[in-house]
C-alpha cells in the first residue's frame, strides 16, 4: 500500500517556542482598571466642567454658562502640570483640586492590583498552586590531604564557607554525605580507539585504531591544553581534526621460544599459527608488507625484518583456512639474537628466552591488509604454534681434542699433531644441543692434503708391516654423540675425506633419532686408523738401507682442518588448546603487544580491542578497597546527536586491573554513577576490588587502573573539561539569604576552606561554578505555568498540549512542533505522533551550531515523559528537525578598493548568515516551512556594499547528507519537519579583472 504522503495540512503549522508561551494580554499588568494620570484627570474635570451648568444667585432656574472657567484649558494642561511645584501662585481652589488628585493617584497602585490580587487567590487558594521554590544549588568540592594523613572522614553536613551574600550575610554549605577521602590521585589519563567507517560519502573517513598516551592534552601525547580547552574522553579518529591526529596504536604480538636463540649464520624462520577458525581472504603480499619484526640483539632490538612469502622449499609465508605463516631471513651480517634482557630490550616481557617481536601497521590509508589482518585475527584462539629454524654457515663452535681446547679462527690438528687410532676430536655447539634439532651437518675443508692418499702412502706397505693405505676411504672415524652422559654411535666408518676436485673436505649429517633436549652433546670423533705417525721412523730408516733408487715414505699426513661450518634445522610445536601451561607450554611463550605495554596470552595472538574506545585511569597512592570519588567535568551538549548513543539498559562498561585482565566492576564497587554515560557532570565512585594490583605490563606500573569502556563511536560522548579525584559534593545551607547567586551559580574559587579547620584536611577548592540552583519562581513564570496547567489539565491530547507540556518541563528545548497522526514519512497514521525538537543554542552548547539538535538520551527522556500524559492508544516519537542543506556557488566582481582574497571569505560568511542566521544572533529563531529563492539570494548578495555583480549564481539544494545536490530555482522544505540550513562550505570565486595590451613605449638607449 503506498504511504500517505501528503503533508500541506501539516506545514502550515510552524510550532511554539518558549518565547510564544505567554500571553502578554492575559497578564495582570497589562490592564490597569486606573490607568489616569493628573494631565489626564485634569483634561476629563474640564471636559466634564463644560457640560454642568452654572447658576447664579439671583436666578437658580436658567444658566448662567458652566464651569470651565474653574479649570485649567486642555491645551495648557502640560505645562501647567510640569509648572505645578515651583508655581506659587496656583489659586486655592486649583490647589485643592491637584492635592486630591496626587492623593488619588497613590490609591491608584493599590487599586490596580485588584486583578493580580484576585489571580494570586485563585490560583493558590481556590486551586491551591503554589510557586516554585528556590532550589539550592549544589558545588563539586576537591579535597587535599595534609601531607602525613592517609585518610579523613568528613560527616554529612559539614559546613565549608563560600563567603557573604550581597546583604553581607555569611553563605555556607553543607557536605551532602559523609565522606572518607584519601590520597589517591589521578597520575595517568590514557585512550585507545578503534574507529569503524560509518559514513560512505565522507572520503576522508577509514578505519583507524589510534591511542593517546596523554588524553588531556591537544596531540594525545605532550602538547599541552589550552584554558578552557576540552578533549574527547574516548580519543578520535584521523579525520576528525585536520589540524591534529592522535597516534596510530601500536599493536602486534610476540613469541619467545629456545629455538629463537640464532647466535650467527644466515638463519632462516618460520613461523606456523593454527587457530580455531579461518582467517579470511587477506592479500598475503600487502599483509607481509604491513607487518615489522624484530628481534632482540645483543645492544637493543635488531630489525625491522620483513617476512617473505618465499625463501627456498620449505620456509614459505601463507595466509590459508586456519594457518598463517611467517618465513623471515636473517642475514649472517646480522648481529646475534639473543634471550630478552630488560636491560638492554624495552618492554616488559615476561621471559628469558629470545623474541621475535611483531608489529602490525593498521593506518588504514597506507596498511590497508594490516588493519584486515588485525580485525581478521581479533578474538580467534590459537590452536597450535610451530616454530622451525635452519642455520647456515657457523663457525664459533666449541673444538677439543685430546691435548685441549682449540681456537677454531685459523687452521688446526683436529686429532692433535701425533694422531693414533682413537684419538678424539670433539664438536661442540650450546645453541643446538639446547635445542630440539631435526638434524645438523658439519662442513669440513682440510688444508694441505696429498693429492692422492694411496699413492702418498704408497711406500708405507712393506712386507714387513700390515700398512696398506688402499684409498682416500682408508682413513675412518668413529662418530659417537653424547646423549645423557652416554655416547651414542652414529657412525662407526665415517670417511675422513672425500675428495672434491683438488681439494678434500667432507660432510658429516646427523638426525635427530629422538636424543634428549638440552642434554645431548658434544659429537665426538674417534679415529679407526693412525697416520703412522709412530711407524714412519722405522719405515724410513728401512728404506735408507735398501738400495739407492728407492723411492723414500713421504711423511705421515697430519690431519689439519682449514675451516669447519655446522648448519642444523631445528623445530619446536606447541598445542595451545587444552589452554593449560605445561612443561611444553613453557618453551614457547606468547605476548601482546598492546599500544602501552605488553602482556602474556596463551589464547589469543592478538589484544583485542574492539569497536569504540577505552579511557584508562590511573590512581596513584591508591590502595585496595579504597574508595575514590572522580569528578568527570564534562562540556554537556557537546555529543553528536546524529550518532548511536547508549540505550537502557546498555552502558560503559567500567573495569579494574587484576594482573594484566580487567576485572568488571559490579554494583558492590561501582556504587555511583552519575554521568549518564558522559553525558553529563557527575561523580563516578568506585570500590577498589581487592583484586586489584599496581604491578601490570599492558599499563604503566605503579598505578591501579581503571577503565571506562565503550563500543559507541567517539562523537556520542560530551566532551571533557577534567576529570578529578577526592570530591565531594556540598548543597547550599539557606539562612535567610540573599539568593541572587542562584542565577548564575555560585562562582568558581569562591570555597575555600571548612569552616571548622581540620587538621587532616591541607586543603578544599571549588574549581567550577556551582551548579542546579534555581531562584524562586517569578510571577511571570508562575501565570504561564498555572495558565497551561489549566489549559492542558497535565494530559497531551492535541498538538498545544505536546509542545507546552514538553516546553514547561524541559527548559532546555527551545522550539517544539507536533505534526499528529504522523510517523515518520506516512502523514496520517492514527495512533502516532511525531514531536520535533529544537535545542536552545543560546544556553547550552551545541556540537553543531548550524544545524542543533538534542542527544538521544534527551530525546529518550522527553519521549518517556510525554508518553505518560497521552493516551495509552497513542504512541509519541521526539525527533530531531530534518535539516536540510544550501549549497550556493556563484562569481562576484568586488569594487575597487577591496581585497578580492579576503572578501571572498566574506561573500562565504554572508551567505552563511543569511541562510542560518541564528547561528550568528542569538536574537534569530529557527523556524520550520521558510523557503529560499534564488532571485532572494541575489538580491542579498548584490546589496553588500563591497559586491559590484554577481555571475553564474547556483542555489544547490540537498535532502540529507545521503543524497546528492540538486540545482533548483526556489528551495522549498521537503517535509513538515524540515528546515532550509546554510552548508558548512559555499563557493565563490573572484571574477578577475579582463587584461588590457597596454601601448608600446619608444625604446630610450641608455646611453644616447
Amino acid at each position: 500500500m503506498a504511504k500517505k504522503c501528503d503533508h500541506s495540512f501539516l506545514t502550515l503549522h510552524s510550532g511554539t517556542e518558549q518565547s510564544q508561551r505567554l500571553k502578554k494580554a492575559l497578564l495582570p499588568s497589562n490592564f490597569n482598571l486606573n490607568d489616569f494620570s493628573i494631565e489626564e484627570w485634569m483634561a476629563f474635570a474640564f471636559n466634564f466642567a463644560k457640560e454642568v451648568n452654572y447658576f447664579s444667585t439671583n436666578n437658580d432656574t436658567v444658566s448662567s454658562g458652566n464651569w470651565e472657567a474653574f479649570f485649567i484649558e486642555k491645551e495648557t494642561i502640560a505645562a501647567f502640570v510640569s509648572e505645578i511645584e515651583k508655581n506659587s501662585s496656583l489659586t486655592p481652589h486649583l490647589t485643592l483640586f491637584v492635592t486630591f488628585l496626587k492623593l488619588l493617584d497613590l490609591t491608584k497602585q493599590r487599586f490596580n492590583k485588584i486583578t493580580e490580587r484576585h489571580l494570586h487567590f485563585y490560583y493558590e487558594e481556590i486551586l491551591q498552586i503554589q510557586k516554585k521554590e528556590a532550589t539550592e544549588d549544589q558545588v563539586h568540592l576537591l579535597f587535599e590531604l595534609a601531607k602525613n594523613a592517609e585518610k579523613v572522614l568528613i560527616k554529612k553536613e559539614t559546613l565549608l564557607e563560600a563567603g557573604k551574600d550581597t546583604s553581607g550575610k555569611r553563605m555556607q554549605y553543607n557536605l551532602d554525605e559523609e565522606q572518607v577521602f584519601n590520597k589517591a590521585r589521578i597520575a595517568e589519563l590514557k585512550s585507545v580507539y578503534h574507529h569503524r567507517k560509518t559514513n560512505n560519502l565522507n572520503p576522508l573517513e577509514t578505519h583507524c585504531i589510534v591511542a593517546a598516551a596523554a588524553s588531556n592534552t591537544k596531540d594525545g601525547q605532550e602538547e599541552p591544553l589550552e584554558e578552557g580547552d576540552t578533549w574527547l574522553p574516548f580519543g578520535f579518529p584521523k579525520y576528525h581534526n585536520a589540524e591534529v591526529a592522535l597516534p596510530t596504536a601500536t599493536l602486534g604480538f610476540a613469541i619467545a621460544a629456545p629455538n629463537l636463540l640464532l647466535k650467527e649464520g644466515r638463519r632462516l624462520i618460520q613461523l606456523e599459527y593454527t587457530f580455531n577458525n579461518n582467517i579470511g581472504a587477506i592479500s598475503l603480499s600487502q599483509a607481509l608488507a604491513c607487518i615489522d619484526i624484530y628481534a632482540t640483539g645483543e645492544k637493543g632490538w635488531l630489525g625491522p625484518f620483513k617476512a617473505v612469502e618465499s625463501i627456498e622449499a620449505g620456509y614459505t609465508s601463507s595466509i590459508s583456512g586456519k594457518k598463517l605463516t611467517f618465513a623471515l631471513e636473517i642475514d649472517k651480517t646480522e648481529e646475534a639474537i639473543v634471550p630478552f634482557n630488560t636491560s638492554v630490550h624495552t618492554g616488559n616481557y615476561n621471559t628469558r628466552q629470545p623474541l621475535l617481536l611483531f608489529q602490525i601497521k593498521t593506518e588504514f590509508t597506507a596498511f590497508e591488509a594490516g588493519y584486515q589482518l588485525f580485525t581478521s585475527l581479533l578474538e580467534k584462539k590459537i590452536d597450535q604454534v610451530k616454530i622451525e629454524v635452519k642455520v647456515t654457515g657457523v663457525t664459533s663452535l666449541t673444538l677439543k681434542n685430546d691435548v685441549g681446547t682449540i681456537l677454531p679462527g685459523k687452521p688446526f690438528f683436529p686429532f692433535g699433531t701425533q694422531p693414533v687410532k682413537r684419538s678424539s676430536f670433539y664438536i661442540d655447539y650450546e645453541e643446538l644441543f639446547q635445542k630440539k634439532w631435526n638434524s645438523f651437518s658439519i662442513d669440513t675443508l682440510w688444508l694441505n692434503t696429498p693429492n692422492n692418499f694411496k699413492d702418498y702412502y704408497a711406500e708405507y706397505d712393506r712386507d714387513d708391516n700390515d700398512i696398506s693405505v688402499t684409498g682416500d676411504s682408508y682413513f675412518t672415524t668413529k662418530v659417537l654423540l653424547n646423549d645423557r652422559e652416554t655416547l651414542k654411535s652414529i657412525d662407526s666408518a665415517f670417511q675422513l675425506f672425500q675428495k672434491n676436485g683438488d681439494l678434500y673436505e667432507n660432510q658429516l649429517s646427523v638426525s635427530n633419532t629422538n636424543y634428549t633436549t638440552g642434554e645431548n652433546g658434544p659429537l665426538k670423533l674417534s679415529l679407526n686408523t693412525p697416520f703412522f705417525h709412530s711407524e714412519f721412523p722405522k719405515i724410513y730408516a728401512l728404506e735408507l738401507l735398501e738400495k739407492d733408487n728407492k723411492q723414500l715414505p713421504n711423511t705421515p699426513y697430519t690431519p689439519q682442518i682449514e675451516s669447519i661450518e655446522l648448519s642444523y634445522t631445528a623445530s619446536q610445536e606447541v598445542n595451545f588448546k587444552n589452554n593449560t601451561k605445561s612443561g611444553n607450554l613453557a618453551e614457547i611463550q606468547l605476548f601482546h603487544i598492546h599500544p602501552f605495554g605488553q602482556s602474556e596470552t596463551r589464547e589469543t595472538l592478538i589484544p583485542t580491542y574492539c569497536k569504540g574506545g577505552e579511557l584508562y585511569i590511573g590512581l596513584q597512592d591508591a590502595e585496595v578497597l579504597q574508595q575514590v570519588t572522580i569528578l568527570f567535568q564534562l562540556l554537556e551538549g557537546t555529543e553528536n546527536p546524529l550518532t548511536e548513543a547508549y540505550v537502557f539498559p546498555d552502558k560503559i562498561e567500567w573495569s579494574v586491573l587484576c594482573k594484566n585482565t580487567w576485572l568488571e566492576l559490579d554494583s558492590n564497587h561501582l556504587i555511583k554513577n552519575g554521568t549518564n554515560n558522559f553525558l553529563k557532570t557527575g561523580l563516578v565512585t568506585i570500590v577498589i576490588p581487592k583484586q586489584a594490583t599496581t604491578q601490570n605490563t599492558i599499563l604503566p606500573e605503579g598505578y591501579i587502573w581503571v577503565r571506562a569502556k565503550t563500543d559507541k563511536n567517539f562523537d556520542a560522548f560530551c566532551q571533557v573539561l577534567n576529570i578529578h579525584a577526592q570530591v565531594g559534593t556540598a548543597t547550599f545551607l539557606n539562612q535567610k539569604n540573599d539568593l541572587s547567586h542562584l542565577l548564575n551559580g555560585l562562582p568558581a574559587n569562591t570555597i575555600a576552606k571548612l569552616t571548622e579547620r581540620d587538621a587532616l584536611v591541607k586543603k578544599v577548592s571549588q574549581p567550577y561554578n556551582s551548579f542546579g540552583g534555581k531562584p524562586e519562581e517569578t510571577s511571570t513564570g508562575y501565570y504561564k505555568r498555572v495558565s497551561e496547567r489549566l489549559r492542558h489539565k497535565d494530559r497531551a491530547i492535541n498538538q498545544w498540549d505536546y509542545e507546552h507540556l514538553i516546553l514547561q518541563k524541559f527548559t532546555e528545548v527551545y522550539k517544539v512542533k507536533c505534526l499528529n497522526h504522523t510517523q515518520g514519512e506516512n502523514y496520517q497514521a492514527p495512533g502516532y505522533v511525531d514531536i520535533v525538537v529544537i535545542p536552545d543554542i543560546v544556553d547550552n552548547n551545541a556540537f553543531d551550531i548550524y544545524q542543533p539538535r538534542l542527544s538521544t538520551a534527551k530525546r529518550n527522556e522527553i519521549q518517556a515523559y510525554i508518553n505518560t500524559l497521552n493516551s495509552f492508544f497513542i504512541t509519541a516519537q521526539i525527533i530531531n528537525p530534518e535539516y536540510e542543506e544550501i549549497e550556493i556557488s556563484c562569481k562576484v566582481k568586488f569594487h575597487i578598493g577591496y581585497d578580492e582574497n579576503y572578501y571572498v571569505g566574506e561573500v562565504e560568511d554572508a551567505i552563511k548568515k543569511y541562510l542560518s542566521p541564528w547561528a550568528f544572533e542569538e536574537t534569530n529563531s529557527l523556524n520550520f516551512g521558510i523557503t529560499f529563492h534564488r532571485s532572494k539570494i541575489i538580491q542579498f548578495l548584490e546589496q553588500l556594499e563591497y559586491v559590484d555583480f554577481l555571475e553564474d549564481v547556483q542555489v544547490k539544494h540537498r535532502k540529507n547528507i545521503f543524497s546528492a545536490y540538486q540545482e533548483k530555482v526556489n528551495v522549498i522544505p521537503t517535509s513538515p519537519k524540515a528546515i532550509l540550513v546554510s552548508a558548512k562550505k559555499h563557493y565563490v570565486t573572484a571574477i578577475q579583472s579582463k587584461c588590457y595590451s597596454p601601448t608600446p613605449k619608444t625604446v630610450t638607449p641608455c646611453l644616447p
